[in-house]
């Protein structure tokens, strides 16, 4: 159970993902995928008005649902000062232009959210670089971080390059049952990583939901 301290009541917007898999990729447009008409048992997004702060000073506000798609989640993202606005895919993955179909196939199947669960598709960009993720439903588990202590659900998400990409990385979230995010850990596992978008480690300080 969470404690008393842990959530903060508020009228602000806001939320928390750190990173999405594919956020390198272009979305498809309309015609390339059509929405499913109703969302999976299980998912929701964050209310609108639920705001996460990282002790890396990033700062997450979503605004719900896209209302074009509801199994999109739509927030902005701040990190040093840069400010975008992020649309993913059951708040996991951002969608591929390549893939569209088999990631909202398999994504959907993670839901409702129980121990053992995965979804796993191989995706590609516009220059052939190619890669195997993997999303994974740990479990359920109580967790302490500066914002308070939380029951949460762990998830692990993995991108596998192959061919001449040769890269691989992994993260692990702790997600709430209203799909907000409070920790994650990345690693990278083989490859360049680079800097930035490349594995991020960070945990929430403050979470407000709205009244």
């Amino acid at each position: 159970m969470e404690s008393n301290t842990a959530l903060l009541k508020t009228g602000a917007l806001a939320a928390v993902l750190a990173v999405t898999l594919a956020g390198c990729a272009q979305g498809p447009t309309t015609a390339q995928v059509e929405p499913a008409r109703e969302p999976p048992p299980g998912f929701g997004c964050p209310a609108a008005g639920t705001t996460v702060r990282g002790d890396d000073g990033r700062m997450i506000v979503y605004a719900g649902a896209a209302r074009d798609d509801a199994e999109f989640c739509v927030f902005s993202l701040t990190v040093a000062g840069q400010e975008r606005t992020v649309r993913a895919l059951f708040n996991i993955a951002a969608l591929t232009q390549y893939t569209p179909g088999e990631e909202r196939t398999q994504l959907r199947n993670l839901f409702p959210f129980a121990a053992g669960k995965r979804a796993s598709w191989q995706t590609h960009n516009f220059y052939g670089e190619a890669w195997q993720v993997t999303v994974t439903i740990v479990g359920r588990e109580q967790i302490t971080i500066p914002a308070g202590t939380f029951t949460a659900w762990r998830q692990t998400l993995n991108d596998r390059g192959f061919g001449f990409n040769s890269w691989e990385i992994e993260y692990t979230r702790w997600v709430l049952d209203d799909g907000t995010v409070i920790r994650q850990t990345g690693r990278a596992i083989r490859g360049v990583t680079g800097q930035g978008a490349f594995p991020q480690t960070w945990a929430a300080v403050q979470v407000l939901v709205p009244n």
